[in-house]
């Protein structure tokens, strides 16, 4: 290998036993996702040092992600604070605004609980 991160998707099968009419066992293998690659991650709006009007009434936060497995959520945290998060695309959310400058910091969880950062920061004027 060339030293760098090595990134495997498949499957992994996990033992299941389930008890189905008659009290009767069934076994089975659940096919489990597993992914070591992190979701990609993009923020579409505010882009970094975007300055908005305050005057606009709110700020639209869009993000662009993906992941090979799928994904679990999208987090925006604004100035530290958790805001919001979806879970379907497309991923936005809108925030009322506040003067002065501020940061987004967007986190993808994947359904194998990988996850993404990315940042901007804004300013509301």
């Amino acid at each position: 290998l060339c030293g760098g991160p090595v990134y495997l998707l498949g499957l992994l099968p996990r033992p299941s036993t389930v008890v189905a009419g008659y009290q009767r066992l069934v076994s089975s293998l659940l096919p489990v996702p597993v992914a070591y690659q992190p979701p990609r991650l993009r923020i579409g709006a505010p882009l970094p040092g975007q300055s908005r009007p305050f005057e606009s009434g709110s700020v639209t936060f869009q993000v662009d992600a993906s992941d090979a497995v799928g994904l679990q959520r999208v987090d925006f945290i604004v100035d530290g604070i958790l805001t919001g998060s979806r879970t379907t695309a497309p991923y936005s959310l809108v925030w009322p605004p506040i003067r002065g400058q501020h940061s987004l910091k967007a986190v993808a969880t994947d359904l194998a609980g990988n996850s993404s950062e990315a940042l901007a920061e804004f300013e509301v004027k």
